[in-house]
């Protein structure tokens, strides 16, 4: 089957058209080197000038059928139907994991210009529903175990085959801002036994809440914590005591107990700078 392309133009996404297409279109002017193409298979949009598919023509008959396209809503989003996670390298595709676990956390803020906030854990049913209200897109920002980063959702290669859809164009240097490693924190027991990772948010001197999924404590149990904000430099262990139970069972709020000067430290110098 031959592949199918899209590409930008004045503005809009179009396609999809063969690969002689938009050779067509280079070869007349229509689309510079500078111009952005993507096809099933890329991790994001591409400008022509990187894509090795279009060097010296890359050995395709372009006189043929004129270009037929279809001008796509850049604004258009449509249902989730599953996510999968499958990295090899810089291959990142959705799809595998468990639907009914609640291990998908979301940072939304940044997708829409705003201040990034994190939320979750979600299973995959509660994604789909939030990306069909159009509360999260293609730009929002998703973390899940075995990621090393947050990724933004339209960074996944099968993107287009989940979401039918073309992902939204992402400039690099936002990428790079975006994403960051996660504010996590690992959390142990009285015994130390088993240990539990979460996401942190809301952190101050007197304490902070994490999202996660169903850890087993009760108000006024006193957990240990190692954590590990995104920038390095700013890590501390602590004791704290759970002092509410969130919404759904999906995390808790905290108060340190006796914080070290070193925790003090760290948490003083990370509010400093975000």
């Amino acid at each position: 089957m031959e592949e199918k392309w899209y590409f930008v133009e004045d503005g809009e996404r179009k396609g999809p058209v063969a690969k002689k297409d938009i050779l067509k279109l280079i070869e007349s002017g229509s689309l510079s080197d500078e111009s952005y193409v993507w096809t099933k298979g890329f991790d994001d949009w591409k400008k022509i000038s990187d894509c090795e598919e279009f060097e010296a023509g890359a050995g395709v008959d372009i006189t043929s059928d004129e270009t037929d396209t279809e001008v796509i809503n850049v604004n258009d989003h449509s249902e989730i139907n599953e996510l999968k996670v499958n990295r090899d390298k810089t291959l990142l595709t959705l799809g595998a994991l468990d639907p009914n676990k609640k291990v998908v956390y979301l940072k939304t803020g940044l997708d829409r210009g705003g201040k990034a906030t994190e939320y979750g854990p979600y299973n995959l049913e509660m994604v789909k529903k939030l990306y069909k209200s159009k509360r999260i897109n293609g730009k929002t920002l998703v973390f899940f175990p075995s990621l090393d980063v947050w990724r933004v959702l339209a960074s996944f290669t099968d993107f287009e085959e989940i979401f039918e859809e073309l992902p939204p164009v992402i400039e690099d240097n936002d990428k790079r801002v975006w994403e960051r490693k996660p504010f996590t924190a690992r959390l142990f027991f009285t015994n130390n036994d088993q240990f539990f990772e979460g996401i942190c948010r809301d952190i101050s001197l007197g304490g902070m809440k994490v999202l996660i999924d169903n850890l087993p404590v009760e108000l006024g149990e006193e957990i240990s914590l190692n954590v590990h904000p995104e920038e390095e430099g700013h890590q501390f262990v602590a004791k704290a005591k759970i002092v509410r139970i969130l919404d759904d069972d999906n995390g808790f709020s905290l108060q340190f107990v006796d914080l070290s000067k070193e925790a003090k430290s760290a948490i003083s110098s990370y509010l400093a700078t975000h």
